[in-house]
Parts: C-alpha cells; sequence; structure tokens
C-alpha cells in the first residue's frame, strides 16, 4: 500500500484536511441509468472508503461533499460533469487524528493521507476544494454528510434524513457559505423544489451509488 508523507494543515474552524500533492488521476466512474434521472453520478472508491470511515465514527467526523456541475481540472485529477465526492472532516479539535482517502484511491493503489487539525476559519468544502483538490470552487456546488437530524432538525428545508446507508441512516446537510449561491439564485442551500429538487435527487442517488461500492470493505484499511 503507497502511503503519502504528512504535510503541514492549514486550519478550519469545525475540521482540519490536508494540503497534499500528489500526481493527478483520474476518477473512476460507476455509470449507469436510473429512472427520472438524466444520467447517475460518477463516484470512486476514496468516497466509498471515507463513507466506510464516517459511519465507523459518527460522533468524531463529518464528510464533504462537492458535486461538479462543469468538467473540472484539479492538482488531483480532472473531474467530469456529474462527479460526486465525498471527503472527511473532523468535527471537534479533540478528535483524534485517523486515516483518510483521497480522490483517485483504489484497490491497488490508495492514496492515503492523515487527518489533522489547527485552528482557524474556512469551511470544510471550500478547504477541501481549494487547498486539497486545488480545483475551482465555482464549478461545484457543496452539502455535508453527518449524523441524522433529531428532535425536529429533519423537517427543516435544509436538512435531509436518508435512511438504508449501509444498514445505517445518515443526515445531509444541504447548506454551503461559498459554493451554491451561484447555481440557485443567491440560494446558499440546494432548494427542495425547482432545480434545486432534481440536484438533491441526483446527490442522493450518488451517495447510494458509493455506498453499494462493495471495493469499499478493504479489511483493516480503514482506521
Amino acid at each position: 500500500m503507497r502511503r503519502l508523507s504528512r504535510r503541514a494543515f492549514f486550519g478550519i474552524s469545525v475540521g482540519g484536511l490536508s494540503a497534499l500533492n500528489v500526481p493527478c488521476t483520474a476518477l473512476a466512474a460507476v455509470q449507469g441509468g436510473v429512472t427520472g434521472l438524466t444520467r447517475r453520478a460518477n463516484v470512486d472508491f476514496a468516497s466509498a472508503l471515507n463513507l466506510k470511515l464516517f459511519l465507523q465514527n459518527t460522533d468524531t467526523r463529518g464528510l464533504v461533499g462537492l458535486f461538479s456541475m462543469n468538467p473540472v481540472q484539479g492538482e488531483l485529477g480532472s473531474y467530469a460533469a456529474g462527479t460526486l465526492i465525498l471527503f472527511p472532516f473532523k468535527l471537534a479539535a479533540s478528535s483524534p487524528e485517523f486515516s483518510v482517502f483521497l480522490p483517485g484511491s483504489s484497490a491497488a493503489a490508495p492514496l492515503i493521507a492523515t487527518l489533522a487539525m489547527t485552528p482557524g476559519g474556512l469551511p470544510p468544502d471550500d478547504y477541501f476544494c481549494s487547498y486539497v483538490l486545488k480545483a475551482p470552487r465555482e464549478n461545484f456546488i457543496s452539502f455535508s454528510v453527518g449524523a441524522p437530524f433529531v428532535r425536529g432538525a429533519q423537517k427543516w428545508p435544509w436538512h435531509t434524513n436518508l435512511d438504508n446507508i449501509v444498514g445505517s441512516s445518515i443526515g445531509i446537510g444541504w447548506t454551503s457559505s461559498n459554493f451554491n449561491h451561484p447555481w440557485f439564485a443567491g440560494s446558499h442551500w440546494i432548494p427542495e423544489s425547482g432545480d434545486g429538487k432534481y440536484w438533491r435527487t441526483r446527490i442522493i442517488d450518488g451517495i447510494r451509488q458509493v455506498a453499494a461500492i462493495r471495493g469499499s470493505t478493504f479489511g483493516g484499511a480503514v482506521g
């Protein structure tokens, strides 16, 4: 297994994401049709492994979700329109460090970084896009994945609970400080109606695709 060396981490208030330089690798896509969608999302093994990481530790970790609206070129690789990427972040400074999988990982050649945290101010999605992918954020919309919403919060229009994700339930937060408003008439959350409903449906289907990737069972590779 190839392991990347640890680098210094820039800080964000709710989690730290590694700024790493690795060879460009295109995402391995899972293609296919689905009722009500023009096409399915492009997903890869790294997102499946990171989803597994999160589901093992929902009290200390969350997931950044990016969905490309246009073809994008970043430092880790190129991403077709309709690519969905999931990447973990720490919920608190006291949370332990752990290994994460970078886009382009596969069963044959996993690209692994270590997640750390220092004080700072960037939201996790902004940090992941700008300093890990090193890709222009104007080509993405963004969401987050965490533990299911409770005490009525799941009824807010910017929250969705999703069941049957590898036998678990998750909560999707549709809000982003810096990504969504150019695409949704100034709304910082992906709307539940109109065009937003279509993109929510594609993202939810993409998350289910990620959850269905059996290559995520790499034995002890995830910790």
